[in-house]
């Protein structure tokens, strides 16, 4: 709308020119002259349709590029999503794979930190951006509106559908921000849980081991 605006005030400008020029016509009243001035009111008229023409174009124009760029947005956001996704299962099988192979804790560990630590990165590079992209469609959606364009333009509307689809996006990779820190600084303490249930379960052991040897001695003692 605002370019409308800017476009029909040039257009009002040549529309009072032409006005001028007949007027000047009128009052001069040689037949030619007034063909003349008539000939530049249509010009004037045909200038109108084809400057609300070529606005109109270049509005449909930059609200299908908007829209193309909603659904770029959008399938690229799943296919980032898919990767962390793909990520995590692939650490995770890596962790039962060591396992299987019998690694000792430490390298169980290890492995398990280096795994949180990278998905967190990269959830966090991801939300990064997402935030970047969507303060800067916030910015253009401020700007249509200070440029006059109205909420039910076609143009607003899909740029509006833009913003909520980065603001998904960026709310989506938040959530995996923190599931992964929480997880990350969350190992310490499951590491000390780990270890008090492996030490109670060793004593666990060493009380019935104590218990079988002792049995085994009453009945060397009912032999003898």
């Amino acid at each position: 709308l605002g370019k409308k605006i800017k476009s029909y005030t040039v257009v009002q400008k040549i529309a009072t020119w032409a006005q001028r020029m007949f007027n000047l016509a009128m009052a001069a009243n040689p037949v030619m002259t007034i063909v003349v001035a008539i000939t530049a009111l249509i010009a004037a008229g045909y200038a109108l349709v084809k400057m609300f023409e070529a606005s109109a174009e270049e509005s449909r124009k930059n609200t299908e590029a908007i829209e193309a760029g909603t659904k770029a947005i959008e399938k690229q956001g799943e296919a980032d999503k898919k990767r962390i996704k793909e990520l995590e299962k692939s650490i995770s099988q890596e962790q039962q794979l060591l396992k299987v192979q019998g690694a000792d804790k430490k390298t169980l560990r290890k492995k398990e930190r280096e795994g949180l630590s990278d998905l967190f990165k990269k959830s966090q590079k991801l939300r990064n951006q997402a935030n970047k992209d969507l303060e800067k469609s916030i910015f253009l959606e401020e700007y249509l509106k200070d440029q006059g364009f109205e909420e039910d333009d076609k143009r607003f509307e899909a740029r509006k559908k833009q913003t909520e689809a980065l603001r998904k996006i960026r709310d989506s990779t938040q959530q995996d921000v923190t599931k992964y820190y929480e997880a990350l600084t969350g190992l310490a303490f499951k590491y000390k849980i780990e270890d008090l249930k492996a030490k109670k379960q060793a004593l666990k052991q060493d009380e019935t081991d104590f218990k079988n040897k002792v049995a085994r001695l009453k009945e060397l003692d009912n032999i003898l």
